[in-house]
């Protein structure tokens, strides 16, 4: 294996709209965390579905889980949390800009509803 060092240099337009290194690493910092926690996500989603198919006692609760993480199949569903962290991903993503307020907020938003959707997991799976 060989490393090689290198340097990542700004897009001159990106400069010109007055865009820091700052302002991206800050949008790099919220689309690592938004990432983490969409795969943290997706483990709480698979965790959720292989429980239901092992724990009949807890059905209910974990159907409700299921339904508040996993968006349902079909045409113009609601959008669920795991989907909802991956719009918000593709946004951050999608261009050298400097995260607005509201996806700070919204990022917050969904990280709550993830927790809490994963402690009301974890103490099914630990019973």
């Amino acid at each position: 294996s060989h490393t090689v060092s290198f340097e990542v240099k700004m897009d001159p337009r990106v400069l010109k709209e007055g865009i820091t290194k700052e302002d991206i690493l800050a949008q790099v910092e919220l689309a690592l965390k938004v990432r983490d926690t969409v795969n943290s996500a997706r483990r709480a989603g698979g965790q959720v579905k292989k429980a239901l198919e092992e724990k009949s006692a807890e059905e209910g609760v974990l159907s409700d889980i299921k339904k508040n993480l996993i968006s349902d199949k079909g045409i113009y569903t609601q959008p669920m949390i795991i989907d909802q962290l991956g719009y918000l991903y593709s946004n951050l993503i999608g261009a050298d800009q400097i995260p607005g307020q509201d996806a700070y907020h919204r990022y917050e938003e969904l990280n709550k509803a993830l927790n809490e959707q994963i402690e009301r997991l974890t103490r099914i799976l630990q019973k």
